[in-house]
């Protein structure tokens, strides 16, 4: 596994909204774009979108030439997908070795 793969990059988008959400702070976007992921930006709108529209998390908008961020959070499906996701245990794990797991906190 990569540090630029699919699931690497969403669990750590996902586990930063998770701790932002059980520590009562709002998502500090910068520790989650493309440049913190070191990804392209197509790929991390890609996934940006990939996350909204499998319902792991919200307040990602299309607009033209791109996507905006507002109010994002993790959802209840993100958390469960967090918890109970084969491919998501493996990027934990692989974080885990390269002590990579929580952006920004």
């Amino acid at each position: 596994m990569k540090n630029d793969d699919y699931f690497v990059v969403a669990y750590k988008i996902l586990n930063y909204l998770y701790e932002c959400l059980k520590a009562g702070k709002n998502a500090d976007v910068t520790q989650i774009d493309e440049k913190s992921m070191n990804i392209n930006v197509r790929y991390w709108e890609w996934i940006m979108r990939a996350l909204r529209e499998s319902g792991r998390l919200i307040g990602v908008l299309d607009v033209i030439g791109g996507i905006a961020i507002d109010g994002l959070e993790i959802t209840e499906e993100g958390i469960i997908f967090l918890q109970e996701n084969s491919s998501i245990e493996k990027a934990r794990a692989f974080l885990k070795e390269t002590k990579a797991m929580v952006p920004g906190i």
